[in-house]
């Protein structure tokens, strides 16, 4: 069975954004799992919202992590980056 190129790259595609989900997923463990809440910060920011697709919605994540005032702000705001990443959350 061959397939057409189109098929090619689709299947191309889906295995990149598998993997880029994967990533983005472990990055969000890692910050979820800090419990001081300036290094949350700063590894929220660094790792996920500086990767983050879309600059003016990063822009607006990254004020809203630097005002949050606790860790659990913090991871919020990280779940919502990464859902709406996956297209499951609309913001």
């Amino acid at each position: 069975m061959l397939l057409t190129k189109r098929e090619l790259r689709k299947r191309e595609q889906e295995r990149f954004i598998a993997t880029a989900s994967r990533k983005f997923d472990e990055e969000a463990k890692i910050v979820w799992a800090e419990r001081d809440l300036v290094k949350k910060k700063k590894l929220a920011i660094e790792t996920i919202v500086d990767n983050f697709q879309y600059p003016a919605k990063a822009e607006q994540f990254r004020d809203k992590i630097n005002r949050a005032k606790q860790g659990k702000d913090v991871d919020k705001l990280v779940a919502d980056v990464v859902l709406f990443a996956h297209g499951e959350k609309v913001l």
